[in-house]
């Protein structure tokens, strides 16, 4: 088992977000795919619109999920958000809303035992919600089976994933990644959550395969993924990993590009499937099974899976 360099000193909530601190720098919240995000003192630049979104599912998801336990959480509000969010999440699954869920080895051919390269110390392996953990273990036993020579992900954050793939592909193989390069804007309509990521990658001093074993295999590119021209990875993905932002408009955008890169037999894996408050990736996703009815869930995660 390989694992990263620590990048925070963490503690973790019982409920809520991991915190932690850098030596010597502020405080910082730690979300999915090690989102590393400074806990800052004043608020994220957005538009209203964005604003009154999230207020609105915030409310919603208090009416839908709250239940007696999350009073003992009323002084700390983002963590009754979070309570109520996770409630809807795994209430979704257990009433087996929304697409199919299926276990991985009915889709690829997996092992019975299979050995995989996580990163253990960072991410989500502090984090007190095991959806995420399952998150990793999936995608890092979809790389394993795959073999893909050729991986392209939306969404690079803090490297995470990019490495986590690294990790489990073939030596010769070549992962890229792409996010916004520093000052841009979105292109198209995205969440508050969205903008807060991109302040939290811009503000990061480093990645986390930056200096790792397996750096040489990452091609790190800058760009928004609706203006990027994909043109030169048509039918050349063999596994393609969207996790940018996570609005409708740019879930639709992201998965166009990402059929016309991929080849039969490839695999696209969405992020966030499922989760209230990034409700942009459900809604495509329910009408892009229309079209591809194989498209389906991985039990327990937020995972989203499609194997053309």
């Amino acid at each position: 088992m390989e694992t990263s360099t620590d990048m925070l000193l963490t503690k973790n909530d019982p409920i809520g977000k991991s915190t932690g601190t850098r030596e010597g720098g502020p405080e910082w919240s730690i979300g999915g795919f090690g989102r590393q995000i400074p806990i800052v003192k004043k608020l994220v630049p957005g538009d209203v619109t964005q604003w009154v979104a999230a207020a609105y599912k915030a409310a919603i998801s208090g009416v839908l999920g709250g239940n007696l336990a999350s009073a003992l959480l009323i002084r700390r509000p983002r963590a009754v958000v979070e309570y109520w969010q996770n409630c809807l999440f795994v209430w979704r699954m257990v009433a087996g809303q929304g697409l199919p869920q299926r276990q991985l080895h009915e889709i690829l051919p997996v092992e019975d035992s299979v050995n995989l390269n996580i990163l253990p110390t960072t991410g989500h392996f502090v984090l007190w919600d095991a959806s995420f953990a399952k998150d990793v273990l999936y995608l890092a036993l979809i790389c394993r089976v795959l073999q893909p020579r050729t991986v392209f992900e939306i969404g690079t954050l803090y490297g995470y994933t990019a490495l986590l793939f690294a990790l489990n592909s073939p030596p010769d193989a070549t992962v890229y990644t792409l996010d916004l390069p520093p000052d841009a804007d979105f292109a198209l309509r995205t969440t508050i959550s969205d903008v807060t990521t991109r302040v939290a990658h811009h503000r990061a001093e480093r990645l986390l395969f930056d200096g790792h074993s397996q750096e040489s295999k990452i091609r790190p590119l800058q760009g928004d993924s609706a203006l990027f021209d994909f043109s030169p990875w048509k039918e050349n993905i063999d596994l393609f990993f969207i996790d940018g932002s996570h609005s409708y408009d740019y879930v639709r955008s992201d998965t166009e590009r990402a059929l016309h890169c991929c080849r039969p037999a490839s695999v696209i894996v969405w992020h966030d499937y499922g989760r209230w408050g990034v409700n942009g990736v459900s809604k495509y996703l329910h009408e892009l099974s229309r079209r591809y009815p194989q498209l389906c869930r991985l039990p327990g995660s937020s995972l989203a899976v499609l194997q053309l």
